[in-house]
């Protein structure tokens, strides 16, 4: 059950990823505002004298979309195989293969295009979940 219950999160996450990949740029960037609008007002009554801005808040969410994500099929493969040159491998493979299909979708879509940029970011955010959530599974046996 658990290895079933892996891999449907992680292809529903992949899933999401792709359908908030297919919202047009106005409506994309509506939801960008509206979060940097919280992160401001939020910022603001704890008196803290910064501003987030739209840039910044679409490349974190980047980042932590696909840092989960990395957490996720980190965690399914192992469910399934114990070889760690393999699934290094698949890992990297996969990690990088959602984020370009992800900037492929986003070609498609209007007022959208795709970047390299967001590619490596994407991968950076899931090797940094892969490599955190291999860090805790190592300390968690020692």
């Amino acid at each position: 059950m658990k290895r079933k219950g892996l891999v449907i999160a992680t292809v529903g996450f992949v899933l999401f990823i792709f359908h908030n990949s297919m919202f047009p740029a106005s409506q994309s960037g509506e939801q960008s505002r509206f979060v940097t609008d919280l992160a401001n007002n939020a910022l603001s009554k704890m008196r803290i004298p910064a501003a987030v801005s739209e840039h910044m808040i679409r490349k974190t969410a980047h980042f932590a979309e696909y840092f989960v994500f990395g957490t996720l099929m980190t965690a399914t493969l192992r469910a399934y195989r114990s070889a760690k040159r393999e699934l290094l491998f698949a890992d990297l493979f996969f990690l990088l293969l959602v984020p370009v299909c992800d900037e492929f979708i986003q070609r498609f879509v209007p007022g959208r295009g795709s970047s390299v940029s967001d590619v490596l970011l994407d991968f950076c955010g899931g090797v940094t979940g892969m490599l955190i959530l291999l860090f805790a599974r190592r300390q968690a046996k020692s």
